[in-house]
C-alpha cells in the first residue's frame, strides 16, 4: 500500500485480493476509513462518498468480492463470509423528493464539466442512511443486498439473491425479496 492507504486503511495480519479496491470520493486528510482485523481475508470496492464513512472489519472474515458503499458506518464482526457480488449499502443514494433527485443529476453535471470529483458538490443532508451491522458468524450468500440500518443477527444465514431491508434475527436463515426468516438454525 502507498503512503496514503497506509493511513486510509489500518490493517492487522490480513490479506486483500486482487479484486480490493478503495474509492475516496471526499478525503479527509489523515483519516482512517477502512480498518481491518486479523487473519481476514477481503476482495471487493470499498467506495467511500463522504468525509464521514467508516467501514470496520473484524477478524478472520472472508469477503471475495462484494461492493460496500459507504456514507455512515458498516460493521463487519469477527468470522463472517460475504460471498462474491454481495451489496452493502449504508443510504439510499438520492433523497425521495424529485426536487433533490434533480438538483443531483445538475450537480453530477457541473462537477463533472468543471473538473470535480464525481458527486463532489452533492448535497448529503437531503439522503437517508443509516449504519449497517453483520453480526458475529453471519454468512452473507453470493449476489445478497443489504440495505440501511439493517442488523444481521449473530450466526444468521442471508440466501444468496436476498435483499435485506429489516433486521434478520440471530441463527435465523433469511431469503427473497423482500428478505423473509425461512428458518430459525440450531
Amino acid at each position: 500500500m502507498g503512503v496514503i492507504d497506509q493511513i486510509t486503511v489500518k490493517m492487522g495480519n490480513s490479506s486483500l485480493l486482487p479484486t480490493f479496491n478503495l474509492d475516496l470520493r471526499d478525503q479527509l486528510q489523515g483519516k482512517s476509513y477502512l480498518s481491518i482485523g486479523n487473519n481476514s481475508v477481503i476482495g471487493g470496492q470499498f467506495v467511500f462518498e463522504t468525509q464521514e464513512g467508516e467501514v470496520v472489519v473484524g477478524d478472520r472474515v472472508f469477503m471475495e468480492s462484494a461492493m460496500v458503499i459507504c456514507r455512515t458506518r458498516i460493521t463487519i464482526a469477527d468470522d463472517v463470509v460475504i460471498e462474491s457480488g454481495v451489496y452493502l449499502y449504508d443510504h439510499t443514494s438520492h433523497s425521495l423528493d424529485y426536487r433533490e433527485r434533480e438538483k443531483d443529476i445538475r450537480t453530477v453535471v457541473d462537477d463533472h464539466r468543471n473538473g470535480r470529483r464525481f458527486v463532489q458538490s452533492k448535497d448529503w443532508s437531503v439522503v437517508g442512511a443509516k449504519a449497517i451491522q453483520i453480526q458475529r458468524s453471519a454468512w452473507i450468500g453470493r449476489n445478497a443486498t443489504i440495505l440501511k440500518g439493517v442488523t444481521v443477527g449473530e450466526g444468521a444465514i442471508v440466501a444468496p439473491f436476498s435483499v435485506v431491508i429489516k433486521n434478520v434475527a440471530p441463527r435465523t436463515m433469511v431469503a427473497g425479496n423482500p428478505a423473509e426468516p425461512i428458518k430459525t438454525l440450531s
